[in-house]
């Protein structure tokens, strides 16, 4: 995950969130990522996980929570991570 596009996308949900600040529902701001990412190569750009990321914690997800949510498991809890490598037998 690139983190500059992510900072990038947190602007974008700061922008167009409220004053109090809730976020547009997703329909819209999926309108408005794809307007602000459209130019004359590509007229319809596939929305970037990053925005949808940045989405994800801007509804008040913690960082685990929305990768999980994006069907990504955080490297802390990933299974198999908990387990002693074969080779270390001390």
């Amino acid at each position: 995950m690139d983190f500059k596009l992510v900072d990038e996308a947190m602007a974008l949900v700061r922008q167009h969130s409220s004053s109090d600040g809730r976020v547009p529902p997703w329909n819209r701001y999926q309108q408005l990522v794809t307007e602000h990412l459209r130019d004359d190569f590509n007229p319809r750009p596939k929305m970037p996980p990053e925005y949808y990321y940045a989405y994800l914690r801007a509804k008040g997800l913690k960082h685990a929570e929305s990768l999980r949510t994006m069907g990504l498991e955080p490297e802390d809890t990933a299974a198999g991570n908990n387990k002693r490598p074969f080779w270390k037998f001390w």
